[in-house]
């Protein structure tokens, strides 16, 4: 009879666990309504629109496991051409650090993803410490809202610098 009670006690410990932990893993990738969101723009820079350092921000959260693409600054046409966060760069198994705004190579309405590449499982070699920085151009529609991102250049970069791989820094500054 204790077996049978200490088994129950158990089952449901562990249940109330996996909530509890269920529940802050959707609370930490949640994001807030769109008005909300809108409003907080508002009060903050003076406009309902993304500007230029908030919308690296917004390509960040749509590369989020569990963010409602809704509740984000993107157009339908967006959400109908990329569908999940996978159909922007296919090839990647982590997003590093996303950058936005005038780049000194690319020029204005450039976004610059940082992104760990999947590797073989043939590969072992872990000393290379490269990354791979994707450049998009992004588009605006009317609303504000990120329309579309047109891949500019994929080029590998060591992580710590950013340096191109291969690249002699002095041709490169």
């Amino acid at each position: 009879m204790r077996k049978i009670i200490a088994t129950v006690i158990s089952i449901i410990l562990f249940l109330a666990l996996t909530v509890i932990l269920g529940k802050h893993l959707l609370n930490e990738h949640s994001v807030a309504p769109k008005s909300e969101r809108k409003q907080n723009l508002i009060d903050l820079y003076g406009t309902d629109r993304l500007t230029d350092d908030r919308i690296g921000h917004e390509i960040s959260l749509a590369f989020q496991k569990y963010t409602n693409w809704d509740n984000l600054f993107l157009s339908e046409n967006f959400k109908k051409k990329y569908k999940n966060r996978k159909s922007f760069l296919d090839d990647v198994w982590s997003i590093e650090d996303v950058y936005s705004g005038i780049d000194r190579i690319h020029g204005e309405n450039s976004i610059a993803i940082y992104a760990q590449r999947k590797s073989s499982i043939f590969d072992t070699d872990e000393s290379d410490d490269i990354t791979t920085e994707y450049c998009f151009r992004y588009v605006l529609n009317d609303e504000g809202e990120v329309e579309d991102l047109i891949l500019i250049e994929k080029r590998d970069v060591y992580t710590i610098d950013g340096m191109p791989v291969g690249s002699d820094i002095d041709a490169y500054y």
